[in-house]
C-alpha cells in the first residue's frame, strides 16, 4: 500500500497537469531518491517543474490477527522543484505575469490543493497536509 500511495500522489499531480488544470506540465515525476547527491550526479539533467513522492514513516503500527500490518499515522512527503536560469528569486517566485515560468512556491501550493483531501482512489483516509518546509536548493 505504501508504494500505491506514493504512485497515487504522483498520478494525481500528473493528471492535473495533463488535463490542463495547472497551466504547466510536470517534466519530472519520480519517487524520492535514497541519496540526493548520487541521484543528481547520475541523473544529471532532471527537468523542471519536478516532483518526488516519498514515504516518511508511520506513528502507529497495528498487527492484525492475520499477521498483516495496518499503518496508522502514515506520513508521506512531496518535494517539488523549479528551475529558472535568471536567478534564485525567479526560481522560487516564477517569472513575470504571462511569462509561463512557474516558481517553486506555486508548485507547492498547487500540489497541496490537488492532494489535500484526496484518497488517491485507494482505501485510505483522505490526505491531510500538515506542514510545508523549505529544503536546500540543488547544486
Amino acid at each position: 500500500m505504501i508504494a500505491a500511495i506514493e504512485n497515487g500522489m504522483r498520478a494525481d499531480l500528473n493528471a492535473a497537469s495533463a488535463n490542463g488544470l495547472l497551466g504547466y506540465a510536470w517534466r519530472t515525476s519520480e519517487t524520492y531518491p535514497e541519496e540526493w547527491d548520487s541521484y543528481l550526479k547520475e541523473k544529471g539533467d532532471w527537468k523542471s517543474p519536478a516532483h518526488w513522492a516519498v514515504f516518511a514513516g508511520a506513528t502507529d503500527l497495528r498487527f492484525t490477527d492475520m499477521g498483516n500490518v495496518r499503518l496508522s499515522g502514515a506520513q508521506f512527503g512531496l518535494v517539488v522543484a523549479a528551475e529558472n536560469l535568471r536567478n534564485e528569486t525567479a526560481t522560487r517566485h516564477g517569472g513575470p505575469e504571462g511569462a509561463g515560468e512557474v516558481g517553486s512556491y506555486q508548485l507547492a501550493l498547487d500540489a497541496l490543493a490537488i492532494l489535500s483531501g484526496s484518497t488517491l482512489g485507494l482505501d485510505i483516509d483522505p490526505l491531510r497536509p500538515r506542514s510545508m518546509r523549505l529544503v536546500r536548493p540543488f547544486d
